[in-house]
C-alpha cells in the first residue's frame, strides 16, 4: 500500500520517518525488544551501488520520483479516466498544480 499513496500523495515528514523506522528495523533484523549488531552504517544501506552502497534508497526520494512519474503519465495520457480523476480530486481542470496537496486518512495516522 505504501508505493500506490507515496504515487498520489506528497508524504509528510512524519510518515517518512516512520516508513524509514521500519524498514530500518527490518533490514537490520530487529526483533521484539533485541537490537542485532549493525554491521553497516544506514547511510552506506540506503547509498546508490555505484558509491559502494547496497541500493536501497531514500523513501522521501521515492515519493518524489513516483509523484513526477505519475504527473509526466497524466500530462502524456491526459484522454484516460484515472487521470481526470486525478486532477479533479488535486488540480481542478490543470495539471500545473505541481504536486498534489490533497491529504487521505489511513490507519496509520493522517498523510
Amino acid at each position: 500500500m505504501p508505493p500506490y499513496y507515496l504515487s498520489l500523495f506528497k508524504a509528510p515528514k512524519k510518515i517518512i520517518k516512520t516508513l524509514q523506522g521500519i524498514r530500518r528495523d527490518f533490514v537490520w533484523g530487529k526483533t521484539g525488544s533485541r537490537n542485532k549488531i549493525r554491521w553497516v552504517a544506514w547511510e552506506k544501506v540506503v547509498a546508490p551501488k555505484r558509491l559502494g552502497g547496497l541500493g536501497l534508497g531514500e523513501i522521501r526520494s521515492l515519493n518524489w520520483a513516483l509523484l513526477m512519474k505519475r504527473r509526466w503519465r497524466a500530462i502524456h495520457q491526459n484522454a484516460h479516466l484515472w487521470v481526470e480523476v486525478i486532477m479533479a480530486i488535486h488540480w481542478g481542470d490543470s495539471v500545473d498544480g505541481g504536486v498534489p496537496l490533497k491529504r487521505v486518512s489511513l490507519a496509520f495516522g493522517r498523510i
